[in-house]
């Protein structure tokens, strides 16, 4: 990609190299180059990287931490390539985190395909678009966009975010960095207010969260007086907001905790409160568990924190479900049980163990929950 091109030119010369330099080598628009370099400059800090402006000599390129950048750079010059089938779809999800009009031209470059291809696709992204209440907006000598209301946005980019849509989680990790403790205290808020919520829904809660701090962001939305009412989910609801606002210094508007609201209570239920059951030592015996499977697998479980945190929150809900007589259904579960057997068989040796110590019996589904987990860990060892 071209990105990877700007920073290899960079990194090659030890001169300040001007915005025309870019333009003719790689044949754009200057405007095309500085939207290039205002992305790398904007990311920079986080990359490894540092990007260095002098006025009527261009750009020189330092380099704060080698592995960071050079991390990056493998990642810019990894080949972006879908399938013709699902390209619409990808392009609709690269317009749908763009802030101004896109050009035919730059969208072609990004998709490594022919103008003509990127317009004849556009049919299909007119209709795909249309399914979530979106119009393509088409302006002479500036591009295309997309227009729709605030809230069908949200609840598109989230979709797609728990979808795996490359441009759409990569945009939104880059403003939401560190999201991992508003994932963890809205966890502990759930506790203390009684609540229970399956994998599922609780990724689509923390994806929906994140895509409320990426808009207001880009958006910069007003903060209003919202009245919350003394229930449940208006508790959580303003929590969980006033936590984000400090952490990323943005504001929410009232509609935006009003979709807030109305996903939280798509997302949760009231725990029953006859239980009262307790996991005792889970802890101790998931540790021991992943000792075990290290040794056998020569993997890396028992090392990962974050995997062990997440786990460990889990496999409580999972517990508590599953004596409430409470099972899911995991569509990726036999997917999972067929294109990665050696995790899958990982995570049934896993439920037998809990079936064993407290007297539950996980699902197929259930066990298709726990071995994304593991498998989780192994991409992000990879």
């Amino acid at each position: 990609m071209r990105l990877y091109s700007i920073l290899k030119e960079l990194r090659d010369n030890s001169k300040y190299l001007p915005t025309n330099y870019f333009v003719t080598k790689f044949n754009v628009s200057k405007r095309t180059i500085q939207t290039d370099i205002s992305y790398l400059m904007r990311i920079s800090p986080r990359k490894g990287f540092l990007l260095h402006m002098k006025r009527e000599q261009g750009y020189l390129l330092e380099i704060t931490n080698e592995t960071l950048f050079n991390d990056f750079l493998e990642t810019l010059n990894e080949t972006f390539y879908v399938s013709t089938n699902e390209r619409p779809a990808h392009i609709l999800s690269y317009l749908a985190i763009q802030e101004d009009y896109i050009s035919m031209n730059k969208i072609a470059d990004i998709f490594q395909v022919s103008k003509t291809v990127i317009k004849n696709d556009m049919h299909i992204v007119e209709r795909i678009a249309k399914v979530y209440h979106f119009e393509i907006e088409r302006k002479q000598h500036y591009g295309i966009k997309i227009n729709g209301l605030d809230q069908d946005f949200k609840m598109y980019l989230t979709e797609e975010y728990i979808n795996g849509s490359f441009f759409i989680q990569t945009t939104v990790n880059d403003v939401t960095r560190d999201f991992k403790f508003v994932e963890q205290s809205f966890i502990g808020l759930l506790t203390q207010e009684n609540v229970n919520v399956n994998y599922n829904e609780l990724l689509n809660i923390t994806a929906y969260l994140k895509i409320m701090v990426y808009s207001a962001s880009i958006h910069s939305e007003q903060d209003e007086d919202y009245t919350y009412q003394d229930i449940t989910i208006h508790r959580l609801a303003k929590k969980v907001i006033d936590m984000m606002k400090g952490l990323y210094h943005v504001e929410f508007s009232n509609e935006s905790v009003d979709g807030l609201i109305t996903v939280l209570n798509k997302n949760l239920r009231k725990r029953l409160e006859n239980i009262g059951f307790k996991c005792t030592n889970l802890e101790e015996v998931i540790n021991d568990f992943l000792k075990k499977t290290d040794e056998m697998y020569e993997t890396t479980f028992l090392q990962d924190e974050d995997f062990k945190k997440m786990l460990f929150i889990h496999v409580t809900l999972l517990i508590d479900r599953l004596h409430d007589k409470i099972s899911y259904k995991n569509k990726l579960a036999n997917e999972l049980s067929i294109t990665n057997s050696v995790v899958f068989n990982i995570a049934i040796q896993f439920c037998d163990m809990l079936h064993e110590l407290y007297d539950v019996k996980p699902t197929f589904d259930e066990v298709g929950f726990v071995a994304m987990h593991f498998a989780g860990h192994m991409e992000k060892e990879k």
